[in-house]
């Protein structure tokens, strides 16, 4: 019995000396799932990591949760609190209070948007010149705040309002921009550092330039070249030699211009390419993944958009075509979906949803799913209204009434419930930018009936 007794306090000795004490897991953070969430906060987020016990601390930007629990080893719930109205990427924390643990942090890891989308109509409406149709927002004299260009295209002229930083902005100056200004762009022409403007025109006039003077002035116009009817204008350097080139719409002879620049203030012949009866609007982007900037076109009459693929060299062959709707007048290139692929957007003037054709990134769509319902377009734009990291759509109404409209994107091509609001009569053109410097994105509509802009101030929360 002693020798059974030895052998029994031999092996628990063994056991004793071959244990090593059991140490806490650190305290880690690996990742927040869902990553965004509105400004209003309610979102249940579960955290990843470890070292979580029953008693860990979750919080947003210094903001703790009011509602967290430990669901197992690693794994934690806890409610997001509402952010005070402001959107933005915040950290997330967590720590374990009465211990020596250190924080676990992970910087910048969700993202508070607009949950709540609207807009309050100014009081002030200024005047433009006899149907101002396209608006573009551009800051032309370097102070830091966004200033106004409407092409007034029965006024023979294009309007430019100085930016006070506020929402307001100084009294328009006016210069002649042709003789049916239209549609526009904005870029550094010449090459000097100052933004110059293209114009295109409504009907058979040139092309014509107006050279910036950096201080939000400009050169009298120049004619460029002669076309037939560019109603729709974009800028890049097409073929990688540091200059940039234009590219027009044609509407009366359904053509894709392309207008080389050659440094300083030169430019090429047109180089045109048949796109469709009745060309109306273009978007310029890497669709193939290949060659730098393509074309795309859409055409009024014909109802399709066509894809121009960039050769290298500025040339372009023809690509695929597309249905586009009904009168579609207005169209963007834009990633609704974030893939890292390219859409397009067509809207059209003819009452009905705006459509997304969804990038392969190898030049071809698939066919286009409907976003929003009943909206009557003129000029569409992109932007993240609600700051969510998705592109939201909204579109200039050309009714009687006039309006403008918000479509907010869902991240997969398609959109969520539109958001309203009231603008002048025939709202013809919208343009999107940070006007009053609050962090809200806003827009200022212009209105050919009225002849003013509306300048709409977000109220997103």
């Amino acid at each position: 019995m002693r020798k059974h007794w030895n052998v029994l306090w031999f092996a628990a000795g063994l056991v004793a000396c071959n244990s090593s004490p059991v140490l806490p897991v650190s305290l880690a953070l690996f990742s927040v799932t869902p990553a965004s969430g509105p400004t209003t906060g309610g979102t249940m987020a579960q955290l990843l990591g470890s070292g979580f016990t029953p008693q860990t601390v979750v919080s947003f930007d210094g903001m703790p949760s009011s509602q967290q629990t430990l669901v197992r080893d690693g794994v934690i719930t806890a409610l997001v609190p509402s952010h005070l109205g402001r959107a933005g990427l915040v950290d997330v924390r967590v720590e374990q209070p009465m211990t020596d643990a250190a924080p676990s942090v992970l910087p910048k890891s969700y993202r508070y948007f607009y949950g709540a989308l609207g807009f309050s109509a100014s009081a002030d409406t200024p005047a433009t010149g006899p149907n101002p149709w396209f608006i573009h927002a551009e800051d032309l004299d370097g102070d830091g705040n966004k200033d106004l260009i409407v092409s007034n295209y029965t006024g023979q002229n294009l309007s430019v309002f100085l930016g006070k930083g506020d929402g307001s902005f100084r009294a328009q100056a006016n210069y002649p921009g042709g003789r049916t200004p239209f549609g526009f762009a904005v870029g550094d022409l010449d090459g000097d550092g100052k933004k110059d403007l293209v114009v295109g025109q409504y009907a058979a006039d040139p092309l014509q330039v107006l050279y910036g003077k950096g201080d939000g002035t400009f050169e009298p116009s120049q004619a460029v070249a002669s076309l037939q009817a560019p109603r729709a204008v974009r800028v890049a350097d097409l073929n990688k030699d540091g200059f940039l080139d234009v590219v027009t719409a044609n509407y009366l002879n359904g053509s894709v211009a392309v207008v080389l620049g050659q440094g300083g203030r030169k430019f090429a012949s047109p180089i045109v390419y048949p796109a469709g009866s009745g060309a109306r609007a273009v978007a310029v982007g890497d669709f193939d993944g290949r060659n730098g900037p393509d074309i795309a076109v859409w055409a009024e009459t014909a109802m399709n958009v066509s894809l121009f693929l960039n050769r290298g060299d500025a040339t372009f062959s023809a690509g695929q075509t597309y249905l586009a709707g009904t009168k579609p007048v207005s169209g963007l290139a834009v990633d609704m979906n974030n893939d890292g692929k390219l859409d397009l957007v067509s809207a059209s003037a003819s009452r009905e949803p705006v459509l997304v054709h969804i990038g392969n990134g190898d030049g071809t769509f698939v066919t286009a799913s409907p976003c929003g319902q009943d909206v009557y377009a003129n000029q569409i734009v992109s932007d993240d209204w609600n700051l969510d990291g998705t592109p939201d759509i909204a579109v200039a109404n050309y009714t009687a009434s006039g309006s403008i409209t918000v479509l907010p994107g869902l991240g997969n091509g398609r959109c969520g419930d539109m958001v309203s609001a009231p603008a002048g009569k025939a709202t013809t053109g919208l343009v999107a930018a940070d006007f009053d410097r609050d962090g809200k994105l806003d827009i200022v509509a212009c209105n050919s009936t009225s002849q003013n802009l509306t300048f709409l101030r977000s109220t997103a929360q």
